[in-house]
């Protein structure tokens, strides 16, 4: 690209980032930011005057404020946000659309993210159909135009003339409320989820005010949830995002090991299994000779360096495997520390998720382990917090045939589960995290692919011939 051509194009990008509040909320915000008065008659794009080196200093300086407190590139976002109000100005967008357009974009972004590429938008307006089915290249392989800045536009959220458009003042905090409404219209029920947990936390932010109010994070908040929706919506991309995260996750030595908070009467114990860890919660009363057990599941991993965990609450696990959405506050995003990863001796839990219902914060091991543990209380009666949900998991792919995935049932006998069950289990490997689960108070048994998140219950034969499941001795 040409100087000229260049000057001209930051120009025009830093005109729009304090013309259409991108990156602040303010004008005065935006002067202390980069140390330079900016308002109507002295835009942004001013600075720096004709020296190149000054304008992209000052735009890459820009963007690196912008990524480091989000979650996309916003290089790439103002090269969207261009592409996507050249299309709304080609098409005359404003013209043609309907009254009901948060119904409108719903379609779009289901259309957009399914699987057959073509617009099926119901009761739309034919034209508007072929100008939206344009929104995909032509290898259908990847957008033409970026679909959640078209919808942003399209809800009125971000002002469509990215060249001459100036945004609004003072309305931005409930742009953002609206954008949580359209969201939780959208895809807060699911599925997987009564709520959203992500949609939860966008929720918790507009409430205590942590949310930074420009219109950039618009875009940041919206591609997060809808990212995270439709990677839980589609099988495909949740195992591919599973495998990517087994693939980070983490395994400290603590097996066996044996924590204490600060309560005498409160122990908990690690054990390390096929996908990550149980965490096993005691209360011991002494004077009843009585252990009160709460299992909770928990998955480590790294995060940019940082060590997370997941848990996951008993009371989730049954809605988890009948395929019923998990009742809101049920699982916790948590930031682990310790004092050393190869060996710890102190751990420090803190939620990241706001629900603050997983009961551990700061442990320090113990001197005994698990097996010292049982010893001491021999005699005492274990009694589960939640038995309906207490479980044994045997993991085991057998072997993957062309039409079937055989997961070992006992010693001699295996599930098969055919393909025609669910076409996600084409992409099943052998080393997948598969296997049988058995609930010990109701006796349901169930076979999991975990990183799909399928379930088939093989409680019964009854159950198993409905599903095309046999209990088979060869494998064939």
């Amino acid at each position: 690209m040409k100087e000229q051509e260049q000057l001209k194009q930051l120009k025009r990008r830093l005109d729009a980032i304090g013309r259409l509040r991108l990156l602040t909320e303010s004008d005065e915000e935006l002067s202390a930011l980069v140390e330079h008065r900016v308002d109507e008659k002295n835009g942004l794009g001013r600075l720096g005057g004709r020296s190149l080196f000054l304008k992209q200093a000052t735009y890459d300086a820009l963007c690196r404020y912008a990524n480091e407190r989000a979650n996309h590139d916003f290089d790439q976002f103002l090269t969207d946000y261009e592409v996507a109000s050249a299309f709304y100005e080609k098409y005359q967008l404003e013209a043609l659309m309907r009254k009901d357009r948060e119904e409108m974009c719903s379609q779009l972004l289901d259309t957009m993210y399914g699987n057959d590429g073509k617009c099926q938008m119901t009761d739309a307006d034919p034209q508007l159909a072929r100008i939206f089915n344009k929104v995909y290249g032509e290898d259908r392989n990847r957008f033409a135009v970026n679909p959640q800045v078209l919808v942003l536009m399209v809800l009125g959220l971000l002002p469509a003339d990215f060249s001459r458009s100036r945004g609004r003042v003072g309305n931005l905090l409930e742009d953002f409320r609206s954008l949580f409404r359209f969201l939780h219209r959208h895809v807060g029920h699911n599925d997987m989820f009564e709520r959203l947990p992500i949609l939860e936390r966008y929720e918790e932010r507009l409430l205590d005010g942590s949310n930074p109010h420009a219109r950039f994070w618009l875009y940041d908040d919206m591609a997060d949830v809808l990212e995270n929706y439709y990677d839980i919506m589609n099988m495909e991309q949740r195992m591919a995002k599973n495998r990517e995260l087994r693939g980070r996750s983490l395994w400290p030595p603590l097996d066996g090991s044996v924590w204490k908070e600060h309560d005498d009467c409160v122990w908990w114990l690690w054990e390390e299994v096929s996908n990550g860890f149980f965490l096993h919660r005691i209360v011991v009363d002494h004077a009843h000779k009585r252990l009160t057990r709460e299992k909770f599941e928990l998955f480590l991993y790294d995060e940019c360096g940082d060590a997370m965990a997941y848990a996951v609450h008993p009371k989730s696990i049954l809605s988890i495997v009948e395929g019923k959405p998990v009742p809101p506050g049920l699982t916790e995003n948590l930031l682990l520390t310790w004092d050393d990863e190869k060996k710890p001796t102190q751990l420090e839990f803190a939620s990241l998720s706001g629900y603050h219902w997983f009961p551990a914060g700061k442990l320090h091991i113990c001197q005994m382990n698990a097996e010292a543990f049982w010893k001491k209380h021999e005699g005492y009666e274990l009694v589960e917090r939640h038995p309906e949900t207490t479980y044994d998991f045997r993991i085991g792919i057998a072997a993957i045939t062309p039409e079937a995935v055989f997961i070992t049932a006992d010693e001699c006998t295996f599930y098969r589960i055919p393909h025609s069950a669910n076409e996600a289990l084409r992409q099943v490997c052998i080393d997948d995290p598969a296997g049988v689960m058995t609930f010990q108070e109701s006796g349901r048994r169930f076979v999991t692919f975990t990183d799909l998140n399928l379930f088939f219950e093989v409680t019964t034969e009854e159950l198993c011939r409905r599903q095309d499941i046999e209990v088979v001795t060869d494998i064939l």
